[in-house]
């Protein structure tokens, strides 16, 4: 009896080891595959630009001698690893889409600042630089819509430093024209370097049959958006144009015999444009980006002139309609993850908007 008791508690003393060691044997598979997953990096490397490029861009860039030569050439370095950042982020290799994402943004960066700080030729310069980014924001919306959300932030930082020098740009190229029209009849003040934003029309289009090209509105959107020079209306525009995304999102409208509801239909497609076929991810992308430029407007008109009588009611129309929004958004039901990466960036561009409309419109 004894022997029998004793080889059954070595059986299970046995047992317990084997486990014991298996657990451990699960951890160090975890923490190896963890450690050869590296945490998201910053937003940039602090290595140089020279250190990263291959030895022909190096040679063009100690080629070129005066500011137009070494915008080309630090052009044509964006250009290429830009390029090489797409295929990698659709073959899911985003490590080596970051790294061409970091030499991309060193080198369109410096070369802005080259064509800014240009004493000669600095308007020419800033619209080639302009025109490149242009064509850029397209391809860095596709890279930035399929990197996993917990990495987003790299690719977002590399589309917002391009939006942002693409603004500074156009109003470096195009002062007089962004500079002319002001709401509420307040004079436009000539920003410093770094100071923020100017007001500026659309992006310019290349097609203007569907969604105008390296933009996400349709043509009557824009012209509504042109139209709009006071900042309370501007915003109304911008919250239509995310409404319309919403709609869509939440499926077909229904069915109707009712001839004013046709009618009314019929008038916003006219007045509006109508929306080409596009994707759950595509909808959620462009709300984003209406309630975020939207945003960027209303903060902009504050800087300009903070007493100017439309910004409460701007304010006041953009908090009522994020809450609603927000409803909306928070019901809706996505399947992929890049479909849950869209949408939790909607929800925060919405909540952010609706923080920062609730904190201006506390009594000070």
């Amino acid at each position: 009896m004894t022997t029998l008791r004793q080889r059954q508690t070595s059986s299970i003393i046995l047992l317990l080891i084997s486990l014991l060691l298996s657990c451990c044997a699960i951890a160090l598979a975890s923490q190896s595959k963890q450690e050869q997953v590296p945490a998201p990096p910053l937003p940039e490397d602090p290595t140089p630009l020279i250190e990263l490029v291959t030895e022909a861009e190096r040679a063009s860039l100690a080629k070129a001698h005066e500011p137009k030569k070494a915008v080309e050439a630090l052009l044509a370095i964006a250009d290429a690893h830009l390029a090489l950042a797409l295929p990698a982020i659709q073959a899911d290799d985003y490590k080596k889409s970051e790294r061409e994402l970091d030499i991309y943004r060193k080198a369109i960066g410096e070369a802005a600042s080259t064509a800014f700080s240009s004493e000669e030729g600095k308007r020419k310069l800033a619209k080639k630089v302009e025109m490149k980014l242009h064509d850029h924001i397209r391809v860095l919306e596709q890279i930035d819509l399929r990197f996993p959300l917990e990495r987003e932030a790299f690719a977002a930082a590399a589309l917002d430093q391009a939006k942002h020098l693409r603004i500074k740009m156009l109003n470096e190229a195009f002062a007089s024209d962004v500079l002319k029209d002001s709401p509420e009849g307040d004079q436009p003040s000539v920003k410093k370097k770094g100071s923020g934003f100017y007001f500026i029309q659309p992006a310019r289009s290349l097609s203007r049959t569907q969604l105008l090209s390296g933009d996400y509105l349709t043509e009557g959107e824009d012209n509504h958006v042109r139209e709009a020079q006071q900042i309370d209306a501007r915003v109304r525009v911008f919250v239509k144009i995310a409404d319309r995304r919403l709609s869509a999102l939440s499926g077909k409208l229904p069915e109707t015999t009712d001839k004013k509801e046709i009618k009314r239909r019929e008038e916003e497609t006219r007045e509006w444009g109508a929306l080409p076929t596009l994707s759950r991810l595509e909808l959620l992308t462009h709300y984003r980006r209406a309630i975020e430029e939207g945003m960027a407007k209303l903060e902009d008109a504050y800087e300009r002139n903070p007493k100017a009588s439309a910004i409460p009611r701007a304010l006041q129309h953009l908090k009522e309609s994020t809450e609603r929004q927000l409803q909306t958004l928070k019901s809706l039901q996505v399947d992929t993850e890049a479909e849950k990466g869209a949408l939790s960036r909607a929800i925060s561009a919405a909540e952010t908007a609706l923080d920062g409309v609730k904190d201006a419109l506390k009594p000070k």
